[in-house]
């Protein structure tokens, strides 16, 4: 089975809860024989971002045009995204 896991918690220096849990579903799916990528934020220059996940990571969530409540409170909005 194809799998894409969307979380705007990777990649990033240190992994949080939600973030470990995507890594642990991705290579658990992985291991289980499933083709699987993840869709993160995009990458910052300069910063090591191999957060344990053993399958690709495609960077194309950018953070930059979301809203105070998106970034206050953690929510993601799909109709901020309309540009992806």
């Amino acid at each position: 089975m194809k799998v894409l896991l969307v979380s705007e918690d990777l990649p990033v220096p240190q992994l949080g809860g939600a973030g470990k849990h995507a890594v642990l579903l991705g290579n658990t799916l992985l291991e289980a024989g499933h083709q699987v990528e993840m869709l993160g934020r995009v990458r910052a220059e300069g910063v090591d971002t191999s957060n344990g996940f053993n399958g690709p990571v495609h960077g194309d969530i950018d953070l930059s045009h979301t809203g105070w409540k998106e970034h206050m409170l953690g929510l993601f909005n799909p109709l901020r995204r309309l540009h992806m």
